[in-house]
């Protein structure tokens, strides 16, 4: 249904502890992508739980960083991000990626 633009007026999405891991993460980034969703805030982790997402999770997210351009706050915490995750991250962060991103939360992860 986000793929097809079911929730238009979507601004917040929070999925902690869920369980979605990397395939999950992916399929649920594309479909928001697809559906246009101008999401201010995702939430896929915080202290309470995560969702075992790694570093092809993350590149999902990055990759779609130009479609969430609104995107002032993205919850990564318990997750399983690691360094490579966290280099992608920087990096699109620096090319101006998620350009209006205040808040980036990234504790607990390995």
């Amino acid at each position: 249904a986000l793929g097809r633009g079911g929730a238009p007026r979507l601004r917040e999405l929070s999925l902690e502890a869920n369980g979605l891991g990397d395939a999950g993460a992916e399929a649920l980034v594309r479909g928001l992508a697809a559906g246009g969703q101008r999401l201010g805030r995702l939430s896929l982790g915080n202290e309470v739980g995560g969702n075992a997402i790694g570093s092809s999770g993350v590149s999902a997210l990055t990759d779609a960083f130009h479609v969430f351009d609104e995107l002032i706050e993205l919850r990564l915490s318990n997750n399983q991000v690691g360094a490579r995750g966290a280099v992608g991250l920087a990096t699109a962060l620096g090319l101006g990626g998620a350009a209006r991103l205040v808040r980036l939360t990234l504790a607990s992860n390995r």
